[in-house]
């Protein structure tokens, strides 16, 4: 029986060892083609608050654990129109709830107070029980059933003025999508019962810190929406050559049970499920792949390179599924859902 299995055994595990080689070439290229428009931000006050307190024994590491090394780990955004009735920016978010396990998190809209063309913008705040600091109500809403409620005047905004702004056919707006909280980590010291830092004791780690990840979640700062613009730019410089290399998914969605709604507000072509920046990822992993696969069969040989190309294709079908304006956060359980879990009027989770 070990004769019979040893032979297709090793092949297997040649081929995992080829698909962590090429895919980690593959994701490393793409690093470095997106570091520029994927920056990462130093830690919020309130977080470098939360690390002095937790390293009050050992506040000589602090500085270890400070630096913006890690975190963004996604980007959720809402849609947002404009209030037909006083002209304000009109977020749609169908929760204020960010975590609903572990530590609580929670998002406020805060208007600026103008009585026409009003803007918002954001803060995320930690749940105590089930209320904010300043008893915020995380069940608050601004979109249920379709129909929207502005945050400054506090009227109705019908579902059919929504889907309008959403086609562009309105005369009041076109809707966007509004980036307001930004899913990030940090790191600090695992303690001992003294407060103490712990270490590991043997290994190739021996000697070294041992670490936790913890979870926040911040709103978007100017570094953020800079590089979204800049994603946005590079976008478009490398549209036409991507397209006459038949690259983008222009093509029209089928209509369908899951894509009627995409039509209703103005999403008939598949790169319309994209932001810029998702996009620009998403091919930008298709052409390297492109680039390698004559290099990977000519590496691997025929048979064993097309398995290799192929489940790099079914990764990168993964990351589109669950990198898309459809996707949406699932506050109660801290991941991301796919493409078509939600209908548009949600809000969108980016990774």
């Amino acid at each position: 029986m070990s004769l019979m299995f040893s032979q297709p055994r090793l092949d297997i595990l040649g081929l995992i060892e080829d698909l962590k080689y090429w895919g980690g070439r593959l994701i490393s290229y793409v690093e470095q083609q997106m570091a520029d428009v994927t920056p990462f931000s130093t830690i919020p006050r309130s977080e470098m608050e939360a690390l002095k307190q937790h390293c009050k024994r050992c506040e000589e590491i602090i500085p270890l654990f400070a630096g913006p090394e890690w975190d963004q780990i996604g980007l959720i955004y809402c849609r947002q129109v404009t209030c037909p009735h006083c002209g304000g920016e009109a977020p749609l978010l169908n929760t204020c709830w960010l975590a609903k396990e572990g530590d609580k998190w929670g998002v406020r809209v805060i208007p600026d107070g103008r009585p026409k063309g009003a803007k918002v913008r954001f803060e995320t705040y930690r749940i105590k029980g089930n209320r904010g600091p300043n008893g915020e109500d995380p069940n608050f809403a601004t979109v249920s059933n379709g129909v929207g409620i502005c945050v400054h005047c506090r009227q109705a905004i019908p579902a059919e003025e929504i889907k309008a702004q959403a086609r562009g056919e309105s005369p009041h707006g076109k809707w966007q999508d509004r980036l307001y909280c930004v899913v990030a980590v940090r790191y600090q010291p695992k303690l001992d019962k003294n407060g103490r830092p712990r270490h590991y004791q043997n290994g190739a780690r021996a000697g070294e810190i041992m670490t936790e990840k913890i979870r926040f979640f911040r709103p978007p700062n100017d570094c953020d929406l800079q590089a979204l613009a800049a994603a946005e730019k590079r976008l478009r410089e490398r549209w036409p050559a991507w397209e006459r290399q038949g690259l983008i998914p222009t093509e029209v969605i089928p209509k369908g049970h899951k894509t009627i709604e995409l039509f209703r507000v103005g999403m008939t072509r598949w790169c319309d499920l994209f932001t810029p920046r998702q996009l620009l990822g998403h091919l930008t992993l298709v052409a390297e792949l492109n680039r390698l696969k004559p290099e990977i069969l000519q590496e691997l040989g025929e048979e064993r390179g097309r398995a290799v190309v192929t489940y790099l294709q079914l990764m990168i079908d993964k990351c589109v599924d669950y990198n898309s304006k459809q996707t949406m956060w699932h506050a109660s359980r801290g991941v991301i859902g796919h493409t078509f879990t939600t209908l548009p009027t949600c809000p969108g989770a980016v990774s």
